[in-house]
């Protein structure tokens, strides 16, 4: 940063969009629901619906499960706007579930004003561990 008379000038660099796949690092029960959270990031408020391309998983149900959650961060002197989207994970698999990666699509403006921008992100692939129920077939 530096100042000029009256003003300040900071570089800031505004942060880019992303997208995040959150699953449980533990261990869970085959047929258990299971939350698993995308999280999308901004740097700017977000406009309009987010949609996500989910691939199917072999013996695994996902459903999209009630309204994002909105936060905000700051990363690196920016501000990061956050959106989380909960999703239900039921799997009859047994062992490691690959995850394979989610396209997010959503619309955001950088800061909080101006014309919002379209971006498509894509996670990570992910595992989660599960585990039959003792005494289950």
């Amino acid at each position: 940063m530096r100042w000029l008379p009256g003003i300040l000038l900071a570089s800031v660099a505004a942060a880019a969009p992303d997208a995040r796949l959150i699953v449980p690092e533990g261990p869970v029960w085959t047929g258990q629901r299971t939350p698993v959270f995308i999280e999308l990031r901004a740097p700017g408020s977000f406009s309009g619906a987010a949609s996500f391309d989910v691939p199917p998983i072999a013996k695994t149900t996902v459903m999209k499960v009630g309204n994002p959650t909105l936060s905000s961060e700051t990363v690196d002197g920016s501000e990061v706007f956050v959106q989380r989207h909960e999703f239900a994970l039921f799997s009859q698999a047994d062992g490691t579930l690959e995850v394979p990666p989610v396209t997010a699509r959503f619309r955001h403006r950088i800061g909080y004003t101006g014309d919002a921008r379209e971006t498509s992100q894509v996670t990570e692939a992910s595992k989660i561990q599960l585990r039959r129920p003792p005494g289950s077939p």
